[in-house]
């Protein structure tokens, strides 16, 4: 089976975290935060991004399908393609229970390892092992531990290089039904003062609170529960030096009957430039689906309701992109959009389009990953990338 998908690029001049997206992956394992209790996740778009969240990531190793024990990338940059090629391999290995237990990457800078251990099902500890192929710098090492209770809720956690302490999470609370009620956290070895995590409940309303030396308020965040358990509305106060709450942004969401998000409006607030990447824009964003056609639109509209942004995508069967139109107000293209390749002998820019095609396993899983490149002058088109993946299955 092959699929195109062709992602154009727009990623890499619009103030969108597109390319982070599509590069986020789980290869090395688990993000502490997110991995402590707390409250909903909330569907925020940081800014006008793709359509159906998620959809546009590369191929992560969470989203292979089937008895996976082993999974070997072998990523290829060809020569000719830019100024220096080159190879990188990542080895994954799972468990019986389809736990990634290690993960190695190799280039031509050096060797990063990283190993899992699971106990009950449950991560235990993680380990990441950096060695340079010329040594000039010492190998060094990351390290997390996960600690439970006896009813399986994490108790502690903490996290540090080689034998270095960085950070500590603990005194983890609950209630008889289980719901997190706060923790504490202690920078290990670090000025800062330890600060200390509350949850609050409410009805359909929870409410997380971050208290600082001599329980002084820091900030706390609102969020707004639909009978789905979906979030309808989420707020953010900041107490900064004066300690009194004062309100950052507010934002509400509308939903689909498949719990899709549909509609997001956020207040006009003080939004900075380098805030795209992670708080949302002021002003209104409504997405739609058809998904007979495999299709999606997302319009973004400033607080006063002028449209600001179209974007416009086709998804193929695996749910990838296969095509993104980007339109201004008036319904052109923007030219941002397009892509540019430099010629490594030449240095010349060439404008086109970047296409990637991908061929699928029985499983589901892709097992190739080819980027090409088509200049829009009608020269012949250029592969830039090439990833192929060899799957062992149980």
């Amino acid at each position: 089976m092959r699929r195109s998908l062709q992602i154009g690029f727009v990623l890499l001049a619009l103030p969108w975290p597109l390319l982070a997206q599509m590069q986020m992956s789980s290869l090395s394992g688990y993000k502490a935060i997110s991995d402590l209790p707390g409250p909903p996740k909330d569907p925020t778009i940081s800014a006008v991004t793709p359509l159906w969240q998620g959809v546009l990531q590369q191929e992560n190793v969470l989203a292979l399908s089937g008895p996976v024990t082993e999974a070997l990338r072998e990523d290829v940059i060809p020569e000719g393609s830019a100024p220096a090629p080159g190879r990188r391999t990542t080895t994954l290995k799972f468990d019986n229970e389809n736990h990634l237990i290690e993960n190695t990457y190799r280039d031509a800078l050096g060797k990063t390892k990283t190993v899992n251990v699971f106990q009950n099902g449950k991560l235990q500890s993680q380990t990441t092992k950096h060695r340079g192929i010329d040594r000039k710098f010492p190998d060094w090492q990351e390290w997390q531990t996960w600690s439970y209770d006896t009813k399986g809720r994490l108790s502690d956690f903490r996290d540090g290089q080689d034998k270095a302490e960085y950070n500590h999470y603990l005194n983890f609370k609950y209630s008889p039904g289980g719901r997190p009620l706060g923790y504490e956290y202690r920078p290990s070895g670090a000025d800062g003062p330890s600060t200390y995590t509350e949850f609050r409940y409410e009805r359909n309303k929870v409410t997380m609170v971050r208290f600082g030396q001599n329980r002084r308020i820091g900030f706390e965040q609102i969020y707004v529960l639909d009978p789905s358990n979906h979030v309808i509305e989420h707020s953010i106060s900041d107490a900064g030096r004066s300690g009194t709450l004062k309100l950052w942004y507010h934002t509400t969401f509308k939903y689909d009957d498949q719990g899709r998000l549909t509609e997001q409006t956020t207040d006009k607030y003080n939004y900075a430039p380098g805030d795209v990447d992670s708080e949302p824009p002021p002003g209104r964003i409504v997405i739609q689906y058809d998904d007979k056609k495999h299709t999606g639109e997302q319009d973004f509209y400033s607080p006063e309701g002028k449209l600001l942004v179209r974007s416009l995508a086709e998804f193929d069967a695996h749910g990838y992109v296969t095509k993104m139109q980007v339109l201004d107000a008036d319904g052109n293209e923007v030219k941002s959009t397009k892509g540019i390749w430099v010629d490594p002998k030449t240095h010349k820019e060439h404008s086109g389009t970047h296409t990637v095609e991908a061929t699928y396993d029985d499983h589901g899983n892709w097992t190739t990953l080819q980027s090409w490149f088509t200049p829009d002058d009608g020269g012949d088109r250029i592969l830039t990338r090439s990833i192929k993946q060899t799957i062992t299955y149980r």
